[in-house]
């Protein structure tokens, strides 16, 4: 392993990444900054968004501009320094961009399904608040078994190598299981 000569020892350990043995700097705070406080502001945007159910109100649309300014301020950060936190290069490969979009989606839709599952649950069905998070008890357990289908890294650290089949059945397989599952939430 290479050693940094700007971080001590023992905060060197704590940089090192799943795929690469390699010691890594820590990306300058601006970039980092950058990124948290323009993923706060999108996020309070559409927080606000939907409690005054307006999008044209300067308080929605103010924060989520800022927050989008923040971010494309990150990218370019990150384009900048040598050893960036997040490379957004990556995404113009076709697996991993896609992959990501595709992952990105797929979060979406279950958060989206698990909060109109809670409400509708309690306020349309009467179940407590325990009863529904027990109701969606197969939809974590889909993903728990779900997961050994995923591709893995099979190649080494430096250029690693997916698993492309594992990766094409859990993207093939999500929306059929999604589908399967509703007769099952249909019966409580």
């Amino acid at each position: 392993m290479t050693a940094s000569p700007t971080l001590p020892k023992y905060r060197q350990q704590l940089i090192l990444t799943v795929l690469s043995p390699v010691l890594r700097p820590l990306d300058p705070a601006a970039g980092v900054l950058l990124s948290i406080c323009g993923l706060a502001a999108s996020a309070y945007g559409l927080i606000r968004a939907g409690q005054v159910a307006a999008w044209s109100r300067t308080d929605v649309w103010a924060p989520i501009t800022v927050g989008l300014v923040l971010l494309a301020a990150f990218v370019l950060a990150e384009l900048r320094i040598k050893v960036p936190s997040f490379d957004p290069r990556l995404l113009a490969q076709r697996t991993f961009g896609g992959g990501n979009a595709a992952l990105g989606l797929l979060l979406f839709a279950i958060a989206a399904v698990t909060f109109y599952n809670a409400f509708h649950l309690q306020c349309a069905r009467g179940f407590s608040p325990i009863e529904a998070g027990l109701a969606s008890l197969p939809t974590a357990l889909g993903a728990m078994l779900g997961r050994p289908l995923a591709g893995t890294p099979t190649g080494p650290a430096q250029e690693p190598d997916y698993d492309r089949g594992g990766s094409r059945s859990v993207t093939e397989a999500t929306p059929r299981s999604g589908a399967g599952n509703r007769p099952a939430h249909e019966r409580l």
